[in-house]
């Protein structure tokens, strides 16, 4: 019984990354915008540099672009990382550890490509397949390194 407890922060990220995929391209991009215009207007105060409003614009919409792809990568890093940890109590190791969890979570980014092509202004990407992998991977190996880490105390 114990072991399942384990699975549940894999679950989680599954139903965060359903719920963010689940969200119209409206809104979806209205929230990736306003992160961008902070981290923009941050820039701005660091540097006293102002643009003119179309400079400005242009290099916000570039900044969108980076949090978004960003965010992928970041939410399935989580997710393979949130896969290797019960996977690894289970008694996998090595290879069939690094292929499962990896495997899992990039077969996780291929269906959450496909479910976006069912919300409004959305659409399957494996361009963004391929960029959830690299988050795959990094996950993957964030915990391996943490596992490492913890073995050397």
């Amino acid at each position: 019984m114990k072991r399942i407890l384990y699975f549940i922060p894999a679950l989680c990220m599954m139903i965060v990354i359903f719920a963010f995929s689940s969200k119209p391209a409206d809104i979806s991009g209205k929230s990736s915008m306003r992160i961008a215009n902070k981290i923009y207007s941050v820039y701005e105060g660091i540097t006293g540099r102002t643009k003119t409003e179309e400079e400005r614009l242009y290099e916000v919409e570039i900044l969108d672009h980076i949090v978004r792809k960003g965010a992928h990568v970041t939410e399935f890093a989580l997710l393979a990382a949130a896969w290797a940890w019960p996977l690894s109590k289970s008694g996998l190791k090595g290879i069939k550890l690094a292929l499962t969890a990896i495997g899992l979570t990039v077969l996780y980014a291929a269906s959450d490509e496909y479910h976006q092509t069912f919300v409004p202004g959305r659409s399957g990407e494996i361009k963004d397949v391929c960029i959830d992998s690299i988050g795959a991977l990094i996950g993957y190996f964030a915990f391996n390194a943490l596992v490492f880490i913890r073995s050397k105390r």
